[in-house]
């Protein structure tokens, strides 16, 4: 990611988590807090860990499929022109983690957790 979407991630509050529902083919939206995502931070330049208390259909889509987006913005984060405001669309795979290195970092936090969503990015867009 570059330097524009590490700062929306950064200051964002929220972030949506959209996987491809396995049974009609339709998006499934799920979200997050961005301080969850804040408080693993970004592994190599590409791994975002995100605390999974429920998820049960995010994990099934993944199953069939571990592509995903992820949309997150900023109103703190300024664009070009001096506008406030800029948004990021990150594309990546994803799964979820029971067990292992990420799953007990983030049982460790969060006591309500069951795992990790580990998405790996690929690629990302800056919006607006």
């Amino acid at each position: 990611m570059d330097a524009v979407c590490q700062e929306i991630l950064e200051r964002t509050e929220w972030v949506a988590i959209v996987t491809r529902d396995s049974d009609t083919g339709l998006p499934h939206l799920v979200a997050t807090w961005g301080d969850y995502i804040r408080n693993f931070g970004i592994i190599e330049g590409e791994t975002i860990i995100i605390p999974a208390g429920r998820y049960h259909k995010t994990e099934a889509n993944l199953r069939k499929s571990k592509s995903l987006q992820m949309l997150i913005a900023s109103k703190q984060v300024e664009r070009s022109g001096g506008r406030r405001g800029q948004g990021c669309i990150l594309y990546g795979e994803g799964e979820i983690q029971t067990e292992g290195e990420f799953a007990r970092r983030v049982k460790e936090k969060y006591t309500w957790a069951r795992g990790a969503l580990v998405v790996r990015v690929q690629r990302f867009e800056t919006l607006l």
